[in-house]
């Protein structure tokens, strides 16, 4: 056996020769050529990977792509939220004009009605009058609002 690792790729004679001993009368045979071996390059198999585990290692990739574009996509709406926050803030921590404060102030103040049967006043966001329970709300039939 000859171990070929090591060897420089190429052609090589394998021949052998055994010694005259003493006594010896024929020598034509102590020779003898095996012909020519052609030695290879050689590229030791590092790792052989099953199709299953290949497999598996796709889909693991893919799902952690996937994984990490919704990642990327949560970020993008959270920092977007972050900015119309702090520019809804920012227009609300400027001071307001005096017209904006009318405004502001008209629609804070709690508007009512006058109800039509008992005249009591009453918060306008109820259509029945909460005294006299009758309805203040629209007339269905001229289509106008009583105010």
């Amino acid at each position: 056996y000859w171990n070929t690792s090591y060897v420089n790729p190429g052609n090589y004679t394998i021949s052998a020769m055994a010694s005259i001993i003493p006594g010896e009368t024929n020598i034509d045979n102590n020779r003898f050529v095996d012909g020519i071996v052609q030695v290879k390059p050689y590229f030791p198999k590092i790792c052989i990977i099953p199709r299953w585990l290949l497999a598996f290692l796709f889909i693991l990739a893919v799902l952690a792509g996937l994984c990490l574009v919704l990642l990327c996509i949560l970020l993008a709406l959270k920092t977007r939220r972050k900015k119309e926050n702090s520019v809804e803030k920012s227009s609300t921590l400027q001071p307001k004009t005096q017209p904006e404060k009318i405004r502001d102030e008209a629609l804070t103040l709690k508007k009512t009605k006058i109800c039509d049967v008992c005249g009591r006043e009453f918060p306008a966001v109820y259509t029945f009058c909460p005294y006299c329970m009758t309805f203040n709300g629209k007339d269905y039939l001229s289509g106008s609002f009583k105010d």
